[in-house]
């Protein structure tokens, strides 16, 4: 089962506030994303205007990542690459707790359970959706296929996608990830890359108040997650 998270990106999913001091993570608040990257989530513009000196450099970086897209010229299947992107987005974030804990079981489960510290874990994805503007949750899971999974130094991770179509990601998205690790007591870091289009998409994982190295360890967890993308299973 996925850890909950609090200030984490699991902001949506799990009805958490991203300002990591907020008083209403555990209520029933209706959740508006920043109107900016449309990543992140708050209750109150209040909470967005304190969180915002976190959450600006990975906001500004987004929208330069979509810009960038857009002016790429490159397609696949007769979709841009702002519109595999797009759909990037939907899966992710209706994948997030089975990636965040794949992310603890790959990084922070014994006996590995310091990885976390030096390593990422980067999941190739295949596109296999057929419209980018589907809004089903079951149809939005079976956009994307799993076609590797690896665990790899944080070094050679971001030379893997250094010849990706959004370059700008890579070493603005590590500066983030250290960032968020001053803040969190632990925190995992997955890298997803769409293969024909080079798209990679950074996500951090905070944790403040679990030690998530106490997470049972799943004997397959990369299969688990194989197994429930391939089905399109809703979590």
């Amino acid at each position: 089962m996925p850890i909950p998270l609090r200030g984490a990106p699991l902001a949506q999913s799990s009805r958490v506030c991203q300002n990591y001091d907020c008083n209403n993570s555990e209520t029933n608040a209706k959740m508006r994303s920043c109107a900016k990257c449309s990543l992140s989530y708050y209750c109150s513009k209040a909470c967005q205007k304190v969180d915002w000196p976190r959450h600006k450099p990975g906001c500004i970086m987004t929208a330069e990542s979509r810009d960038y897209l857009r002016s790429s010229g490159l397609s696949y299947k007769g979709y841009t690459p702002v519109e595999v992107d797009k759909m990037m987005k939907k899966w992710t974030q209706v994948y997030r707790p089975l990636l965040s804990s794949s992310g603890i079981q790959a990084l922070a489960s014994k006996p590995n359970e310091y990885l976390w510290k030096t390593h990422a874990l980067c999941i190739y994805l295949e596109p296999t959706f057929t419209n980018p503007n589907i809004v089903r949750l079951k149809d939005i899971a079976r956009g994307f296929t799993i076609n590797k999974v690896f665990v790899v130094p944080f070094e050679e991770a971001f030379r893997v996608f250094d010849n990706a179509t959004n370059p700008e990601v890579n070493q603005e998205g590590m500066e983030i990830y250290l960032t968020e690790r001053e803040v969190y007591k632990y925190s995992t870091l997955l890298l997803l890359f769409v293969v024909p289009m080079k798209i990679v998409r950074v996500i951090p994982n905070g944790y403040l108040e679990m030690n998530i190295m106490d997470a049972p360890k799943m004997r397959d967890w990369e299969g688990y997650l194989r197994r429930i993308v391939r089905n399109g299973i809703v979590m």
